[in-house]
């Protein structure tokens, strides 16, 4: 990765949330469940999705950072996969 992109250029990222996007959430009580945006708050870095809980739709406000697009392949997913908690490694 390091030959491919200039250490001293910052990298603009695309911020692809937006309402109405299929999401799956990665953290808390939710985790696993798919969910829609409703609407991303930027000032907070959180994100108010609607949840399907109980056969009722309910909005829940979650960190930004535990949301994931809804895709297919493990590139899309990358993000997503780094954030979550690493178990540590065990030395012999």
């Amino acid at each position: 990765l390091k030959a491919c992109f200039n250490a001293e250029e910052p990298m603009p990222v695309e911020e692809r949330l937006s309402p109405g996007a299929e999401v799956v959430l990665g953290e808390g009580a939710f985790s696993g469940l798919k969910a829609s945006v409703l609407r991303v708050m930027p000032a907070g870095r959180r994100v108010q999705v609607l949840l399907d809980i109980l056969g009722r739709p309910t909005a829940v406000e979650v960190d930004r950072r535990f949301v994931a697009l809804e895709k297919n392949s493990v590139a899309h997913l990358l993000p997503f996969l780094a954030a979550a908690p690493q178990p540590e490694l065990v030395q012999a």
